[in-house]
């Protein structure tokens, strides 16, 4: 039998670590989603807080931070993030969580398009009945890009979804020959719907778009978010990252 000192002192020790338990609110692009969910699993895990994730599109977490609304951290570009700390809006500090770049897909099943160069790339899509592309930054550049060598204005069909994930399920549940342009975290996480990764695009036209974590000024869980931040800062935190196909 455990002494009763001892069930006391446990007791104590318990009721201690759920009073400082915290509930963070975290606004975060999507591109980085398979990276944050893994780093905040381990997060919770380790340190009994709770980690409520809420995902959009680079434009949405740049509105809803215009609009002054309180997190408690915020995940965007480097320029959102840096014009939101000169407002005031956000602590110094932020921590650059990586970079992520634009990739091709297509449904399980259908035949892998040659990518490898500039003209493969226009080949690829022209010879698509769909293009499928988000509404968020990734799909933006898709679009300009598309326009810039040409071709967008002889493609088939063009889908906009307003996310990358949103668009990737319709590249998995429509049928014919169609591909995607996406952030290739966002075609890695559709894997499980059929949706798989042709290749990143060429060097020529690669983009990266990075992302930092910074923590809101007015924080409703302030002690918890700089220990989030500090964390994200870890190398083990980092490696999460780099494992989820999130670059340095």
């Amino acid at each position: 039998m455990i002494p009763r000192r001892i069930l006391g002192a446990i007791a104590l020790l318990l009721s201690s670590q759920l009073a400082t338990a915290a509930t963070l609110r975290v606004l975060s692009t999507g591109a980085v989603e398979p990276g944050i969910r893994a780093a905040a699993a381990e997060f919770e895990r380790a340190t009994g807080h709770e980690v409520q994730l809420t995902f959009q599109t680079a434009p949405e977490v740049k509105r809803h931070l215009e609009a002054r609304e309180v997190w408690d951290l915020a995940v965007a570009t480097p320029a959102t993030i840096d014009e939101q700390t000169k407002a005031g809006l956000l602590l110094g500090g932020a921590v650059t969580l990586g970079r992520v770049g634009v990739g091709i897909a297509v449904r399980q099943g259908v035949a892998f398009p040659d990518i490898a160069t500039v003209e493969a790339v226009k080949r690829a899509a022209l010879a698509a009945d769909t293009v499928f592309v988000s509404r968020g930054s990734t799909g933006v550049y898709a679009e300009g890009l598309l326009k810039k060598l040409g071709v967008f204005e002889q493609l088939a069909r063009v889908v906009r979804e307003d996310r990358g994930s949103e668009a990737m399920h319709r590249l998995a549940t429509t049928p014919g020959n169609g591909l995607a342009f996406g952030a290739l975290t966002e075609i890695a996480s559709a894997r499980e719907e059929g949706v798989l990764l042709v290749g990143p695009l060429p060097a020529e036209l690669q983009n990266y778009t990075a992302y930092v974590i910074a923590q809101m000024r007015q924080a409703p869980a302030p002690d918890a978010a700089a220990a989030f931040l500090k964390y994200l800062n870890s190398p083990a935190s980092q490696a999460i990252f780099r494992a989820a196909g999130i670059e340095k």
